[in-house]
């Protein structure tokens, strides 16, 4: 449910405040409790009708376990360093339980495709297609929610039914894998690395952060031409998985995967990538293994010069 304010400011607080208290698992009436004030008060707070005091906000950050900054961001964010995920089955978010087994996909691995979709489709189509799957809009913001790989394929199956979705589509996508909030606070991290190479190692050693469903392996290759030698690996609990017997999905994810990895770690950078497939999992083999060079433009055009 939207909030009731156009404000900026409320639309972030009320959704803020609304997500939380599911995150934890705690009742309207157990936080209306905390604060001081009635289960009517905290509904409005939520919905958008009422801002809350400083007193409510930082005493409802402090029993949420939130950081008050996130009001800042406009999303929640656990310690980047600390690698366990929650137990979102104690959650109150409305999930449908197919979700909840063998969860290894975290929400930020797919905010470039919620924004990709909601801007083909609109916000209103976009939430009735999170009721027909049985899912809470509300998780969207809550960056380490973590749900099974299936949830991304039936979101995928179904824009690509809807002809919105396949692989002619990915062209322009550059822009959302590389809007800084798809990042969370990993963006100012990865930005940091002005050398590309440097960037996708950062990138890997960070993939805990968006998913734990595929091992990645990375190796640099000292020549004059340095080659980084990029190795992706399903782990074990995706053989049950349904992720590769379709072949346009599948078409789909392969080429995702190459746009991914030759795109971010050039951002901003002044470097292009060059992105050779030596092994494709998507197409029968075990794993998929790249062989990535980066270039930078400025060089490229002294030397015609």
């Amino acid at each position: 449910m939207q909030p009731h304010s156009d404000s900026p400011t409320l639309f972030k607080t009320s959704r803020l405040m609304r997500t939380a208290r599911k995150r934890v698992g705690l009742s309207q009436v157990e936080v209306a409790a905390h604060l001081g004030i009635s289960q009517g008060a905290l509904s409005k707070l939520e919905h958008g009708y009422l801002v809350p005091t400083a007193p409510q906000w930082f005493g409802f950050c402090e029993l949420t376990s939130i950081s008050p900054d996130c009001l800042v961001q406009g999303y929640l964010e656990t310690t980047l360093k600390n690698e366990t995920i929650p137990d979102f089955e104690k959650s109150g978010y409305r999930m449908n339980p197919k979700y909840l087994s063998r969860t290894g996909t975290k929400v930020r691995a797919l905010l470039p495709w919620i924004q990709w979709i909601q801007n083909a489709i609109g916000e209103p189509k976009l939430e009735e297609l999170y009721d027909h799957l049985g899912v809470d809009p509300d998780i969207w913001i809550d960056y380490d929610y973590s749900f099974s790989l299936e949830l991304a394929l039936d979101l995928f199956r179904t824009v690509t039914d809807l002809g919105i979705l396949d692989v002619d589509s990915l062209e322009g996508f550059n822009r959302m894998l590389i809007a800084p909030r798809n990042h969370g606070s990993l963006a100012k991290i990865y930005l940091k690395e002005e050398n590309p190479s440097d960037r996708l190692e950062r990138l890997i050693r960070n993939a805990i952060h968006y998913e734990k469903n595929f091992h990645y392996t990375l190796e640099t290759k000292s020549t004059p031409r340095a080659k980084q030698i990029l190795e992706i690996k399903p782990r074990f609990f995706l053989q049950t998985s349904s992720y590769r017997n379709d072949p346009v999905l599948g078409d789909f994810l392969c080429q995702y995967k190459k746009l991914y990895f030759s795109t971010v770690p050039i951002w901003n950078s002044g470097h292009h990538a060059e992105l050779h497939e030596k092994q494709c999992h998507f197409h029968g083999s075990d794993t998929c293994v790249y062989e990535i060079q980066f270039r930078n433009h400025d060089r490229k055009i002294r030397r015609l010069a």
